[in-house]
């Protein structure tokens, strides 16, 4: 499924932590809460949240994308999902930069940090409601890197999404998450 366009939460206070850690930036003041506040609500104008997202049979799942499963309960499916927020953020970010406006530059990575969390949270959200459905409940969702990471992009239509890998194995935009999430049925009673 692709969604596209939708509605992602902005923590005020988890984007201070993405500050905190990827940054200079060490405490809160009042300027750091205004520009934080502002940013957030200037944010509609160069975000754009859009997932695909998919579930497979965990057989399906691990020829496709050499997934393993080796826990117990053994799942019965598991969703593949990938989210990002456009490439709007970027020229903000390279804006900010060519002002020497580096206080703006680190607030606006870490609401895109952020902006990607609450999409997968979102997304989770959706496959939460198909899974009740379904008698199931989902485990945590499973950040993916490297290897892995390129290997579901490579095996999932990222192009509907505006999200690409160029030949040197760049992948575009900056800001995207891959997840999995596994599905367990419920505990009969």
């Amino acid at each position: 499924m692709k969604i596209k366009k939708f509605k992602v939460t902005l923590r005020k206070k988890e984007i201070f932590k993405n500050l905190k850690l990827t940054s200079e930036i060490k405490e809160y003041t009042p300027e750091i809460d205004e520009a934080i506040s502002g940013e957030i609500d200037k944010s509609a104008e160069y975000l754009s949240p859009a997932s695909i997202f998919e579930t497979f049979q965990i057989e399906e799942a691990k020829s496709k994308f050499g997934l393993s499963f080796d826990q117990k309960p053994k799942p019965v499916a598991v969703s593949v999902i990938v989210v990002s927020i456009g490439s709007g953020i970027e020229s903000k970010i390279k804006t900010s930069a060519d002002n020497n406006n580096e206080q703006r530059k680190q607030i606006l990575n870490s609401l895109g940090l952020e902006a990607c969390t609450g999409s997968l949270a979102f997304v989770y959200r959706i496959l939460s409601e198909e899974a009740t459905e379904d008698d199931c409940h989902l485990l945590a969702l499973e950040k993916q890197s490297g290897d892995m990471e390129k290997n579901i992009l490579n095996n999932i239509d990222i192009k509907s999404i505006d999200v690409s890998i160029d030949e040197a194995g760049n992948i575009k935009p900056q800001y995207f998450n891959t997840a999995i999430v596994k599905w367990l049925p419920k505990s009969k009673k």
